[in-house]
């Protein structure tokens, strides 16, 4: 009885870091070009893709958006009169997570400057500078669009700065750990020789005590 429960103690003990999940992120944009401020502008490509629009400006009027590379990116926008205004910050990249087995996807994004507090990126309020630098997270699809949605209630300038944009996701049978692309991600599972976030219940080693403890129950049987 004893060595029986010694058997299934040592199969749950191997099992247990198979089931284990890390948490995978993937950075779609880093904004890692260190550029002079562009004159006012209504749109512009950031150096990882993302394409900004405006979406709304209330009352309808001239609208103008500076931005930076130098430190994170820099969102330095004007409205007239205090305004509301929306606009978009769209990427072409997506993360398919759930094709190779990822769950509970986040995108989330680093805000390391805010002048205003109120505003919202993707519904998350963005705080002062008080309670920056912060990581947000809103809920990510797999394969869904990558955009940050700018909401700004009436207000006639607002500086934020993004650091960083990507998507993370849980991914099981690896460690934790940051990548620079999806490509690299799957590059490295590749090399781990397992190229899929489920855990894989059938692995060497969770065979090789599970083959173990079998034969040495069957050997005690025997003896008696």
């Amino acid at each position: 009885m004893k060595f029986n429960k010694l058997a299934t103690s040592l199969i749950i003990a191997f099992a247990v870091p198979a089931a284990s999940a890390g948490v995978i992120t993937i950075t779609i944009d880093d904004f890692s070009v260190a550029a002079a401020p562009s004159p006012l502008s209504a749109n512009w490509t950031t150096p990882g893709g993302g394409s900004w629009t405006w979406t709304s400006v209330t009352p309808g009027s001239a609208a103008a958006l500076v931005q930076s590379y130098v430190s994170g990116g820099n969102f330095v926008i004007n409205t007239p009169n205090e305004s509301n205004f929306a606009g978009s910050l769209t990427y072409a990249t997506t993360v398919a997570y759930a094709g190779i087995g990822g769950t509970n996807g986040k995108l989330v994004f680093t805000a390391v400057n805010s002048d205003n507090p109120g505003n919202s990126i993707n519904g998350v309020s963005v705080p002062d500078n008080s309670g920056l630098p912060a990581t947000l997270s809103t809920a990510y699809a797999s394969g869904g669009s990558v955009a940050l949605n700018f909401l700004g209630s009436p207000v006639k300038a607002w500086d934020v700065s993004i650091d960083m944009i990507g998507v993370s996701f849980d991914c099981g049978s690896v460690n934790s750990g940051a990548y620079a692309s999806m490509s690299d991600f799957l590059s490295a599972l590749r090399q781990n020789a397992n190229g899929s976030c489920v855990p894989v219940p059938g692995s060497l080693a969770l065979l090789g005590v599970g083959g173990l403890a079998a034969a040495l129950v069957a050997r005690r049987r025997q003896a008696k």
